[in-house]
């Protein structure tokens, strides 16, 4: 009985690091401005969900409940960095605003829908959209899938026109100042 709650929780506790751990990665860099260090913090809270459980069962509460966490991990790395580099007499400028946390959850939480919609756009369709996601111009597009750019600006006129259809108007305003 007791070995089958256990991998029943193994296996709810994989469930959630499939679906959040990217997304918390990308919150935390942004947080942290360093890609590897984010990836740690993450891993870090992973673990700490591996060996307690997830003290949460609402999806909702959960996806805050993992923001809130890697937020406070996030700033317990950086004052570890302060203190770190204090003792070297070295300064650190990495001073992280409640704002720019919050406009970072939202920049993630944005994207994460907006990949999800993208996804379901047609095959070459959705291809140009992530490439431009990515920030690659039309020209470098083409180049990449090798097809013209004309076809390159047609396939993300027509993605920008079903996303419209798709996704809230305040993500959508969004998508389109990102994409052009």
């Amino acid at each position: 009985m007791l070995l089958d709650r256990e991998k029943n929780r193994d296996k709810i506790c994989t469930r959630v690091f499939e679906k959040y751990y990217r997304e918390l990665a990308f919150f935390a860099s942004r947080v942290l401005k360093d890609m590897e260090a984010a990836e740690d913090v993450v891993q870090d809270v992973f673990v700490m969900l591996f060996e307690k459980g997830i003290p949460v069962e609402d999806e909702e509460e959960l996806s805050s409940y993992l923001y809130v966490i890697v937020r406070n991990r996030c700033l317990d790395y950086i004052k570890h960095l302060k203190i770190v580099e204090k003792h070297q007499q070295e300064n650190v400028g990495t001073e992280v605003s409640q704002e720019s946390i919050l406009a970072s959850i939202i920049e993630t939480e944005t994207l994460s829908i907006l990949k999800r919609e993208i996804e379901l756009l047609p095959a070459e369709c959705a291809k140009v959209m992530r490439l431009s996601l990515f920030g690659y111009n039309s020209t470098e597009i083409a180049r990449q899938l090798g097809i013209e750019p004309s076809t390159v600006r047609a396939q993300k006129q027509r993605g920008i026109s079903l996303l419209k259809n798709t996704l809230p108007s305040r993500i959508f305003l969004l998508v389109v100042f990102r994409l052009l």
